[in-house]
């Protein structure tokens, strides 16, 4: 089915299958299994790691069914982070995609103050992804929300764009919406999303000389991709120790023999490509073996200073020792 048919069903239907028993009901697996299927249907190659969910409730009608895009990187549910989702209108006669929050986590912690704080991360999703007015507008959005979240929603959606089910584009419209949506989630999280800290990594370089805008969107793509590699592979980095050894790949330091045996185990990982270097849509570098050297702190240091070379050329800019 297409999307656009199956949001029509949804909108035309829904509010006349509330007064059914919900479970096992035909819409609510239509809900839960077809809509996130016709989304990921129409992101097509773009889904990447992203993931689609789809709810009508939980043992019960929700008053507002939902189908959402969820970043890993930022949350696996509804209730928290930030995320393009369908949201129907408060008469189900149109449907909005939009760029919304999970506000229980909000309200859980600020109570009073959820709505002020929704409406500050979804001004600063705008102000960093300002690229959003080619395709979406602010709003304001007509938004049917579930009881629990009263009037959140009212403010929580940082852009998007709301169909008429009378007028509904067809399916080419759709996935273009969607997939422009899916690549602006993506360029939010690049940018720091609702991140309020500057606070950035201190591993990430600093070289001389260079623009401090770009050292800071650099130092962002870094926590980024770190954020990403830590996500799916927690021993990564123990992993490139293993294969590569504890002896500095560099200089040939080693912690051991000057620290004892208690620390001949410690030594650093070393992207041999530098993460803030990596185009947006460059693959995540999590092969320990061909993506990573194992260095001492000073070459570390050293290494990132001098703009991140190659390891070989340098290693050839050591100074030798002189001959005695």
């Amino acid at each position: 089915m297409a999307l656009s048919d199956l949001l029509i069903r949804i909108g035309v239907s829904y509010q006349g299958a509330k007064l059914e028993r919900f479970t096992d009901h035909p819409l609510a697996i239509v809900i839960r299994q077809a809509w996130p299927r016709e989304v990921k249907n129409l992101l097509g190659e773009t889904i990447g790691q992203l993931q689609c969910k789809a709810s009508a409730g939980q043992s019960k009608w929700t008053d507002s069914p939902w189908a959402a895009i969820f970043d890993p990187i930022i949350t696996t549910g509804a209730e928290s982070g930030y995320y393009p989702v369908y949201l129907f209108s408060k008469d189900f006669t149109g449907v909005s995609l939009v760029m919304g929050q999970g506000t229980n986590s909000v309200r859980e912690e600020f109570g009073r103050g959820t709505q002020e704080i929704l409406a500050m991360r979804a001004g600063l999703l705008r102000q960093r992804v300002p690229e959003f007015r080619k395709r979406f507008t602010e709003g304001p959005f007509s938004i049917k929300a579930s009881a629990n979240a009263g009037s959140d929603w009212d403010v929580s959606s940082a852009w998007g764009k709301t169909y008429s089910l009378s007028k509904i584009p067809d399916d080419k419209e759709l996935g273009a919406d969607l997939r422009e949506m899916a690549a602006l989630y993506r360029l939010a999280t690049k940018r720091g999303g609702v991140d309020l800290s500057e606070n950035l990594d201190s591993s990430a370089p600093i070289v001389e000389g260079s623009n401090s805008k770009a050292q800071l969107e650099g130092a962002r793509r870094e926590r980024f991709h770190l954020r990403i590699e830590r996500q799916r592979n927690n021993n990564l980095v123990k992993d490139a120790k293993r294969i590569h050894g504890h002896l500095c790949q560099a200089c040939g330091f080693s912690f051991g023999s000057i620290y004892g045996s208690d620390c001949a185990d410690y030594i650093e990982a070393h992207h041999l490509t530098p993460l803030y270097l990596l185009e947006d849509d460059a693959p995540i570098l999590t092969d320990p073996r061909t993506d990573f050297a194992v260095l001492c702190a000073n070459c570390h240091r050293m290494i990132h200073r001098k703009g991140c070379p190659s390891l070989e050329e340098f290693k050839s800019s050591l100074s030798k020792p002189e001959a005695s």
